[in-house]
């Protein structure tokens, strides 16, 4: 229930205010075609070929770089928490 008794007494913004473009500046400017006609409940038909195509371009170019930060962190972690045992323990 509103708890406005009037409509026209509603204080909130028109709908055609609140549809802008709201996204952050800088962001990338990248829109999934079939991710949106999905959430619309639309049928997207399209070309196999293009929509690799298109994959291909938006894929990182190092698909190994979150394991490399894995690989870095965990000896630089495991140095750190052997640093605050030994400083613990020696107390």
């Amino acid at each position: 229930m509103n708890a406005v008794a009037d409509a026209s007494e509603d204080d909130r913004p028109p709908l055609d205010v609140t549809l802008t473009d709201r996204r952050r500046p800088g962001r990338r400017d990248y829109q999934n075609a079939d991710l949106i006609a999905l959430l619309r409940g639309q049928t997207l038909i399209t070309d196999p070929e293009k929509a690799e195509a298109a994959a291909r371009k938006t894929q990182s170019a190092d698909d190994l770089a979150p394991a490399r930060a894995v690989v870095i962190a965990v000896p630089i972690g495991a140095a750190i928490w052997t640093a605050i045992f030994a400083i613990w323990s020696s107390m």
